[in-house]
């Protein structure tokens, strides 16, 4: 998902915010030119990500407010890609739709429901990958 919309930067049709989060959200990445998006294309493909101990309804709580912060011209959703191991709450009313896709074999659905409720869309998405949540 990620690589698709830096394609779409390379193309001059996004602009693009995304930020990793495991306990925390970690910085934001503002990526608005093709070198920008080449440069995060390369940086994808080599990097490694660590994992565990996610909190998705705190993380998602604080892009909710930098999104909040911004100006009236950005309408940004929220877009989650998870093995959905963390529960979560239904999200705030505050107009903004959260996307949640699940990567991994976790039966929890609360992250799924609660992207719906915000009136985004949401997906359990088959994987190779085998997760098991402790």
């Amino acid at each position: 998902i990620l690589m698709n919309r830096l394609i779409g930067v390379l193309n001059e049709d996004v602009d693009l915010y995304f930020s990793w989060f495991t306990n925390h959200l970690h910085a934001e990445n503002h990526i608005r030119t093709p070198e920008q998006a080449k440069s995060a294309l390369s940086l994808l493909r080599k990097a490694g990500f660590p994992g565990g101990g996610t909190c998705i309804g705190n993380c998602v709580g604080t892009a909710i407010e930098r999104i909040k912060a911004m100006d009236e011209a950005h309408k940004p959703e929220v877009v989650v890609v998870s093995d959905g191991c963390d529960s979560v709450g239904i999200f705030p009313k505050e107009g903004i739709k959260v996307h949640a896709f699940i990567v991994g074999t976790a039966q929890n659905d609360s992250l799924l429901i609660a992207a719906r409720a915000s009136g985004g869309v949401a997906h359990r998405l088959q994987s190779l990958y085998k997760s098991d949540c402790r």
